[in-house]
This record gives C-alpha cells, structure tokens and sequence, in this order.
C-alpha cells in the first residue's frame, strides 16, 4: 500500500544522502535505515530487506569499514539468491567485488563481477549490466 511505497521513498532518500556528503549532514542515515529494515521484516518484503543491506554496506563502504560491508553485501546476495531477485543478486555481486577490491583482493573480486555480467546477459539487463560492472570498478 501506501505505507510500502513511503519506505522505499525514504530509502531513495537515504541513498542520495549516502551518495552525498552535504546531504549526508542533514540525514541520520543509521536510524532510518534500522526503521525501514524494521518495516521490511515486519511486513515481509525481502525487496525491502535486501535493498537496506545493500545500502548499509555501501554507506560503509564509503566510510572505508569494508569487513561489515562485505558481511552487509552478502547478506544482500543470500536475501536476493533466495528470492530469485535478479537486479539485487547482481548490484551485490558487484558490490561485493568493489569491497574487495578496496580490501586488495583483486583475484577475488574477479569472479564476482563476471558473475554478476553474466546474470545480466542471462537476463537480458544491458542497462543493468553496465552499471553493475561501472559499480565493480575501482573507485
């Protein structure tokens, strides 16, 4: 209903702001990605759930905390393998590779990000497969 479409608003919202330092000052990124988990769990929307995960790890990413975000990144993968959600298993991968590649495990980061080009060629995402390999790229 209206309430599922309010939380994935304020997710955007709070994407942007991980994306930017001035808007980051103005959001308290942590609290409002715990209330819609929250929301997720409690209504039972993995989308949900998955998408928080992915944005925790990123936001991590960001701060230069790669263990926790690879741990949120995978959590992401589990949540989105399980559920068959194609787009969220391969920005993950990607993800997942551009954590180890800040971490120097290029050999490891590899694999992961031809399997998330490979689920975009498999599904036929030409969009999503090249903003999935521009977000496996080193930073």
């Amino acid at each position: 209903g209206h309430e599922d479409v309010r939380q994935l608003a304020l997710l955007s919202r709070v994407r942007l702001a991980i994306g930017d330092p001035e808007r980051q000052k103005f959001t308290d990124i942590q609290s409002n990605l715990d209330a819609i988990e929250r929301y997720g769990v409690e209504m039972g929307m993995p989308r949900l759930i998955a998408d928080t995960a992915f944005a925790r790890a990123e936001h991590l990413l960001q701060l230069g905390e790669t263990r926790h975000a690879a741990k949120l990144a995978r959590k992401c993968l589990e949540i989105a393998t399980a559920n068959n959600l194609r787009l969220r298993q391969m920005t993950a991968l990607a993800l997942l590779a551009k954590i180890y590649q800040h971490r120097g495990m290029l050999v490891a980061a590899e694999p992961l990000l031809a399997r998330a080009a490979e689920l975009a060629d498999l599904c036929d995402y030409s969009n999503a497969r090249e903003t999935t390999l521009r977000r496996g790229a080193p930073a």
